[in-house]
């Protein structure tokens, strides 16, 4: 975390957009005890780039949908895996995911997961 003098205080801000997310995960009572499922969000050129991408994603244990993107002319790869919401953890799948869109000519657009009772009761 950085520091930031505001207004007379220092305010711990997170250095990551990971670190951001988890931050606003707590103050809404997120469970850290258990595994969540986080949907990650990738974006390719082409549906064969998107499948490609795909097939590596399910061999790393994802479930991945894959669909036309609502805005422009892009392939939408979602993947989803339940994982331990830990700042560490998805750090390195933010770089994993980051270098896999890469080589099939896409784009990492970060990741989210439920928060609230919804998660829980999911099966």
């Amino acid at each position: 975390m950085r520091r930031h003098k505001e207004h007379g205080a220092w305010n711990l801000k997170p250095r990551t957009p990971d670190a951001a997310v988890l931050t606003q995960m707590r103050r809404l009572g997120c469970d850290f005890s258990r595994p969540r499922t986080i949907d990650t969000y990738l974006y390719f050129p082409t549906r064969q780039d998107a499948e490609l991408a795909g097939a590596e994603l399910r061999a790393m244990g994802f479930h991945v949908e894959i669909e036309h993107s609502v805005v422009g002319t892009d392939w939408l790869c979602l993947a989803s895996k339940s994982m331990m919401p830990e700042q560490e953890a998805l750090s390195r799948l933010r770089v994993s995911l980051t270098d896999l869109a890469h080589v099939f000519r896409g784009a990492y657009d970060g990741w989210e997961t439920q928060v609230g009772d919804d998660e829980e009761n999911a099966d």
